[in-house]
């Protein structure tokens, strides 16, 4: 027994090599490598981006209080380039299936963008 790499149903093995459960599954699998290629760039620019800002905003606290505001966007950029380009590690892939992955993702980064407007709301309402 194996699981389908898409959805990570239980896969009965006994008629070959099989990886999906469905053509359908083989089809989404293969649309979102095709999304993965395309937006690569777009993950590691936002990933380098927002570590940079971060970087900047710990710099700017120690310079001018408000500075941390920098940081707290950083946390909102991080968060949006995730759901926009929700790539799991490959383990998590291969323990959950793409689907599950990718709506576990942006789950947490919904969570990082409304952690970022809190923090941000908070300094501006303290």
């Amino acid at each position: 027994m194996g699981k389908c790499k898409y959805c990570s149903k239980e896969i009965d093995k006994v008629y070959g090599d099989r990886e999906f459960c469905s053509s359908a599954c083989q089809e989404k699998y293969t649309g979102f490598m095709e999304i993965v290629d395309r937006r690569k760039g777009l993950f590691l620019g936002g990933i380098i981006f927002s570590c940079l800002l971060s970087i900047a905003g710990i710099i700017a606290k120690s310079v001018w209080a408000p500075g941390i505001i920098i940081t707290y966007f950083s946390s909102i950029l991080v968060g949006l380039t995730f759901f926009l380009c929700p790539f799991c590690t490959p383990e998590t892939v291969s323990a959950v299936g793409v689907k599950h992955s990718v709506f576990l993702l942006r789950v947490i980064s919904v969570a990082m963008m409304l952690c970022g407007v809190v923090l941000i709301v908070k300094y501006f309402v303290a």
